[in-house]
């Protein structure tokens, strides 16, 4: 190994050398590697919250805990932050990644409960976490939330989706510009197309009741991005852990792209 590549190495181990952290939607797919990737870049340790079936389902890295949360309940995301305060003591980054994606249904076939959950969960999530993180926030601090390619454009079939996540933008952009000023950096990263479990689950679906066939779906999304291949979830997370670094540190207020389509 030559002695740039042992720099190199050196230099994402302490990426987020000692730093702090608290997952949203921690336990599973993206979230999850979101967790082992900032472990490998040195996150002293935090706290995984998500709901309670999915936790213990894994080895988390050392210095990590978790936490049974669910966006559903205001008492619960009251009782999962106070246990981050318990485990943690403050917290120097927050990572936003916990949200649901329903179905595809057209407008008229949307049911009613549906939308609702999908709001309460995507928009209202990232806002209630947020504000409940910001006591216990070290500053200089940084908060990503995991926001979509939808939060930027519309997708056929998808208006709740959509819309929450047009919603989460506005929710990551105002509070950019309110807490900037006392040190807390915040951005949003917008995935395109990521063959995680849940989406694979997702277009098995479709192929059932559409008739697209797995792989036919795949291989237009990757013809439609800009690399023409589909990223994957640890690119997802280093871009996550750039953001929340201090390589970042005068970027707050955006939305960085990460393996999207073509507009």
């Amino acid at each position: 190994m030559t002695t740039d590549q042992l720099s190199s190495e050196h230099a994402a181990a302490t990426l987020l050398d000692g730093k702090l952290i608290a997952v949203t939607g921690g336990a599973n797919g993206m979230g999850a590697e979101i967790v082992r990737r900032f472990a490998t870049f040195g996150a002293a340790g935090g706290v995984v919250l998500d709901l309670p079936g999915t936790l213990g389902n894994s080895t988390l890295p050392p210095g990590w805990t978790e936490a049974a949360l669910d966006l559903r309940d205001d008492s619960s995301i009251e009782s999962a932050f106070e246990t981050v305060r318990r485990d943690a003591g403050s917290v120097d980054v927050l990572v936003a990644c916990a949200g649901i994606v329903p179905l595809w249904s057209t407008i008229a076939g949307v049911d009613l409960g549906e939308w609702e959950e999908v709001m309460t969960v995507n928009a209202g999530g990232v806002f209630k976490s947020i504000r409940a993180c910001l006591p216990m926030m070290n500053r200089p601090g940084a908060i990503v939330v995991l926001a979509s390619q939808n939060a930027d454009h519309a997708h056929p079939h998808s208006v709740s989706y959509t819309a929450s996540k047009h919603a989460v933008l506005g929710v990551v952009r105002t509070a950019a510009l309110e807490l900037g000023p006392s040190g807390i950096r915040v951005n949003a990263i917008a995935p395109g197309s990521i063959a995680t479990d849940a989406y694979l689950g997702r277009l098995r679906i479709r192929e059932r009741e559409m008739g697209v066939a797995v792989e036919t779906a795949l291989d237009g999304e990757r013809r439609r991005t800009v690399l023409e291949r589909l990223a994957t979830a640890s690119e997802v997370a280093q871009v996550a852990a750039f953001l929340a670094s201090d390589l970042a540190s005068a970027v707050s207020g955006h939305m960085l792209p990460v393996g999207t389509n073509v507009r």
